[in-house]
């Protein structure tokens, strides 16, 4: 399988993510200010507290090193279900993620956002 992610920043903060999967037919996209969609039909993340009951998924962590590989870990250790390899296309216990969620967790991820 593969897949195109795009994401990107202005001002260092995320403000469009894409997630396109052709073999499945599957296009997220998130834009600032504007409703997640998949296929053009709106989808929203569940609520989540904190990242205690958050999920986290990499293609590798070696794709991370200096100081995003140390945001990196210190997010992954706090999380409640992680995993490596899913090339983008992950499904967390049957919940899919958006892409606004996944790009703003991605940028926590490497330093680039905040992680409160």
């Amino acid at each position: 399988m593969f897949g195109t992610l795009v994401a990107l920043l202005r001002g260092g903060e995320p403000v469009l993510g894409l997630i396109d999967q052709p073999i499945t037919r599957e296009r997220w996209l998130g834009v600032a200010g504007r409703d997640t969609t998949l296929n053009g039909a709106r989808v929203a993340a569940r609520t989540c507290g904190g990242l205690g009951a958050a999920y986290l998924y990499a293609t590798t962590p070696h794709m991370f090193a200096g100081a995003s590989a140390d945001a990196f870990a210190r997010v992954r250790d706090q999380v409640r279900e992680g995993g490596v390899g899913r090339e983008g296309h992950t499904r967390p216990r049957r919940t899919p993620v958006p892409a606004r969620a996944r790009t703003r967790l991605c940028a926590c991820a490497t330093g680039w956002g905040r992680v409160g």
